[in-house]
């Protein structure tokens, strides 16, 4: 894939999000062979309207048990609104299970 391929989420119930207090991905993952990185990307709307934009932090899949993994993000303007969600695997070639994905806004 190129490097900048990613999985994106198409159901559109779920936009516009808003993180006044930041949030949290949490979402079962494995990784057979070796470690793989993943990446997730909230922006305004696809491309090319996609800003404002924001990466929470990396995740390091490792090993073949699925395991529970949560990514913490900060808080966003409370003006902003996300209609864009993205998935980037950082590591290729290397198989990878990703499942059961939430977004949860903080209170």
């Amino acid at each position: 894939a190129e490097a900048w391929a990613g999985f994106a989420n198409m159901n559109t119930d779920i936009y516009p999000m808003k993180f006044p207090n930041g949030g949290s991905i949490s979402f079962t993952g494995a990784a057979t062979g070796a470690d793989v990185g993943v990446q997730f990307k909230f922006e305004r709307l696809p491309n090319p309207n996609n800003t404002p934009e924001f990466f929470a932090d990396a995740v390091t899949l490792s090993g073949a048990t699925e395991t529970t993994y949560t990514v913490d993000f900060p808080a966003q303007n409370a003006d902003y609104t996300f209609s864009s969600f993205i998935m980037y695997v950082r590591d290729r070639d290397t198989p990878a299970t990703v499942r059961d994905v939430v977004v949860t806004p903080a209170d």
